[in-house]
């Protein structure tokens, strides 16, 4: 399918104003845009960002330098590492043993499979959502909820670790699962990729991703690879209560640290992220929600799921 689709994707524009393909750009943009967009004012500013990308060196030295690709590291970093201290790779990975383990009256193969349908619809519910309700109130409800979720999980292995009867409550795991599979996937599952390839200027994009990836993947590595440790020094129940305390800071993380870049073009990122005032729009706002966009599909994009 993603071979199918790349097949008749267009090429974006940035890389084609790049090499020199202006008139390949503007077709490009229009096929993105639509034949009643007016693309002239867009493909002027793209290439004033890339003539002044051109004059500009992408070393290390540039990300810790400007106070804006700093804050947007820190920003990125953060979602990244507090995506995977929420454990949901562990939770994905070892879903049917963490079934088998709550003895549920649903089989563990049935339960795995519900939680992986609603992952894949939830996926595409946030789509919809991301640039309707905006990108911090996705995160901070769905990693609050998240958190809720893993606290009761946590609470109902507890019970059963204590040799309490839980049999009555035998749907909680599923429930409390399917529950957080549903809003990480609303928020905090595409949310992060989105938000890297909005939050950092063209000039050190490539670089600051490249770095931040690599880290997150060994933190990633880091949480599936301590999981059986965890399991076997603290049981089940400690665990996920573990996992949802990250949860808690992820929340109070975005709350005060990641910025909204909803309707924002790629200036306004930049001006807020650096402490800047706020200018007045003077342009159309249906315009600069479409550059937003635009700022998004075109830079290099990175995603850790």
């Amino acid at each position: 399918m993603f071979v199918l689709v790349l097949l008749v994707a267009p090429e974006t524009p940035t890389y084609l104003l790049r090499s020199g393909r202006r008139k390949e750009a503007e077709h490009s943009l229009v096929l993105l845009r639509g034949h009643e967009y007016d693309i002239a004012g867009e493909l002027e500013e793209l290439q004033q960002q890339l003539e002044e990308e051109q004059k500009r060196s992408s070393k290390f030295k540039d990300l810790i330098s400007s106070r804006a690709t700093v804050r947007a590291s820190i920003a990125v970093m953060g979602l990244l590492s507090f995506l995977s201290f929420s454990g949901i790779n562990v939770l994905i990975f070892y879903a049917e043993s963490i079934f088998k383990s709550s003895s549920s009256s649903i089989s563990p193969q049935v339960s795995s499979i519900i939680i992986g349908v609603l992952q894949v619809k939830f996926t595409f519910a946030s789509a919809l959502l991301v640039d309707k309700a905006g990108r911090r109130v996705l995160l901070l409800i769905s990693d609050s909820v998240m958190a809720v979720c893993l606290g009761c999980l946590g609470y109902f292995f507890w019970l059963q670790e204590h040799a309490v009867d839980v049999s009555a409550f035998s749907l909680i795991p599923l429930i409390s699962l399917g529950v957080y599979i549903s809003t990480f996937s609303l928020g905090f599952g595409p949310i992060p990729g989105v938000m890297m390839g909005e939050l950092f200027s063209p000039d050190v994009k490539g670089l600051a991703l490249g770095i931040v990836c690599v880290i997150a993947s060994l933190l990633e590595f880091v949480v599936v690879k301590m999981y059986q440790n965890l399991l076997d020094w603290f049981d089940h129940g400690i665990t996920f209560w573990i996992f949802a305390g990250f949860c808690v800071l992820g929340t109070v993380f975005v709350w005060f640290l990641v910025p909204e870049t909803k309707n924002k073009t790629l200036q306004e990122i930049q001006n807020e992220l650096s402490g800047k005032k706020k200018n007045n729009r003077k342009d159309n706002p249906k315009g600069n929600r479409k550059h937003q966009m635009m700022d998004s599909l075109t830079g290099d994009h990175a995603a850790i799921v």
